[in-house]
């Protein structure tokens, strides 16, 4: 079978070990794994080419979620294992066609634990006691369908013409369990409570589908287009439609400028999460008066679907133009924008003065746009490279989104519905990088980063929002990153790099965590900068 079978297989072990300030001093979280990959190729004859594709990566991640408030005592571990078995079959058909079988299967195992079961607090300074959270979940995924595409000369150029169908069986099954969280004001006086009720065994399973045509139009030299719709469905939401793309790139002058457009819709693969949130446990509020003795009130929150949910998806268009200069400078300028909708959103409702639900809908939405600038130097054999890039965005959506309400280190607390600045909200950053060639096999690559601070809500001590949520923000973040690599000829002629990072080269206080309470006397100081840091590389190539 010389020639007809190829194997290829990769071991590698992960260790990553990682350091907080937290509000009791440095501590560690690390996080160690592997993954084994193992690739089959057989070519029974001809034009037949069959892969085999076997992936296993198991996680341990211990002091899950270690930040400055939250000492290493208070976190979870987390772990994760995942196995995905592929087979791809590939064989030609008729003149210039090629019909592409494919079948997957991803199996992954997750639990999220504590070493103690002491009583979970909240505190304004610093969080006290166990992770109040434990969970365990099994999830299987199986996925079959084809792929044929044929290249045609006909009709004003190329085409390279592509259809496709697939389905999909998911099914997923755990438990979640919370003990109570207390939350407290910074005199120590209680200011809420949170108790949970019911068995929190979560089971659901869905079957979906899409089907695409897609058509790779050459049209002429520098002049391409790609058209295309693809049909999406699943049983876990309603709704279904043929949702259309397109992507244009012209050659405005050959060799010097291009200009690309796209637009489409696209959509999100259906998940378990919505049709398991009504098994979860329900969440019994009590809010206690200024002494933290009286209880003002005391409310059970029930999940609920509010509604049939549909597959969340974007609208995406984007135009971009390419310039290249003489003297290897080169410049580019785009556009780019993201509007999303019928994404899942969690609104706490009163319905009485001691009842309430969270209800699950399909009606958020979010907006993303930005304008990029970049401009860049490529010498002629690639030994020096700079480039300096702007980037002017803007975000915004619905804030209780369901990973944020019930994700799997989402609070006890969840806020009112509203819309706003997301999490990652950046809205001026400017990036500028670097390759160089050095003597004795070196090359250093510096990296700089300077952009807005990330937006957060404001609070007081009742725990209650100040203000709109994510309407305040960290510093402005500024880092100078360096790595410096050396080529290396280790024995039996095995090549390999030897590589050191440092970043965060200056120092700057760059923290990670931010007191949001408007009535301390540290509101808006920011804790747990990671410093300066170094890390060591080492990468060995064996091919054989």
């Amino acid at each position: 079978m010389r020639g007809r079978v190829w194997l290829a297989q990769s071991v590698e072990y992960r260790y990553e070990r990682f350091q907080a300030d937290t509000i009791v001093g440095r501590q560690d979280s690390n996080m160690h794994g592997g993954t084994s990959f193992t690739r089959l190729d057989i070519k029974p004859h001809g034009s037949h080419h069959v892969t085999v594709r076997l992936l296993l990566t198991p996680d341990w991640n211990r002091h899950y979620g270690l930040g400055a408030f939250e000492p290493a005592d208070t976190v979870p571990d987390l772990r994760t294992t995942v196995v995905s078995l592929a087979v791809i079959d590939r064989v030609a058909v008729g003149q210039n066609g090629t019909l592409e079988s494919h079948f997957h299967a991803k199996i992954l195992t997750l639990d999220l634990t504590s070493d103690e079961l002491r009583p979970y607090v909240t505190a304004h300074e610093r969080i006290y006691g166990s992770y109040f959270r434990t969970l365990h979940q099994d999830s299987e995924r199986y996925e079959g369908g084809f792929t044929w595409s044929r290249g045609l000369v006909k009709w004003h150029g190329e085409h390279m013409v592509k259809a496709g169908f697939s389905a999909a069986y998911v099914t997923g099954s755990g438990l979640e369990l919370n003990r109570p969280v207390t939350y407290v004001r910074s005199d120590g006086s209680l200011a809420r409570r949170y108790e949970f009720s019911g068995p929190g065994i979560l089971s659901a399973a869905l079957t979906e589908g899409q089907a695409f045509v897609q058509d790779d139009w050459t049209v002429r030299a520098g002049f391409k287009v790609s058209l295309g719709a693809r049909w999406d469905a699943a049983t876990s939401a309603s709704g279904q439609a043929l949702w259309p793309r397109a992507v244009v790139s012209y050659d405005l002058r050959p060799n010097s400028t291009k200009l690309t457009a796209g637009v489409g819709v696209f959509t999100d693969k259906p998940l378990l999460g919505p049709l398991v949130f009504t098994e979860r446990q329900a969440r019994l509020e009590t809010l206690y008066d200024a002494t933290g003795q009286t209880i003002l009130s005391s409310r059970l929150f029930t999940n609920r679907l509010a509604g049939p949910l549909a597959i969340p998806r974007a609208t995406i268009w984007n135009v971009q133009l390419d310039q290249t200069l003489g003297g290897g400078l080169m410049a580019r300028a785009g556009f780019r924008q993201r509007l999303g909708r019928h994404e899942w959103t969690v609104d706490p409702t009163f319905l009485s003065p001691t009842t309430g639900e969270l209800r699950l809908d399909g009606d958020g939405g979010s907006s993303a746009r930005s304008i990029e600038v970049t401009t860049g130097y490529r010498s002629s054999h690639g030994e020096r490279q700079f480039y300096v890039s702007y980037v002017r965005s803007w975000t915004e959506g619905d804030l209780n989104d369901l990973n944020t309400v019930a994700g799997n280190r989402s609070p006890a607390q969840v806020l009112p519905a509203a819309r706003g600045p997301l999490a990652a909200d950046v809205p001026h950053r400017i990036l500028a990088w670097g390759v160089i060639s050095l003597p004795w096999r070196l090359t250093a690559s510096p990296f700089v980063e300077f952009r807005s601070g990330f937006p957060y809500t404001r609070i007081d001590e009742n725990w209650d929002v100040v203000g709109t949520r994510n309407d305040a923000r960290f510093p402005t973040f500024v880092s100078l990153d360096v790595a410096v690599e050396k080529a290396l000829q280790l024995p039996f002629g095995l090549p390999a790099r030897l590589g050191l990072k440092v970043f965060n080269l200056a120092g700057r206080n760059n923290g990670r965590a931010v007191q949001r309470d408007v009535q301390r006397p540290d509101f808006g100081q920011i804790y747990d900068s990671p410093g300066r840091q170094l890390r060591g590389t080492l990468e060995i190539s064996w091919n054989k």
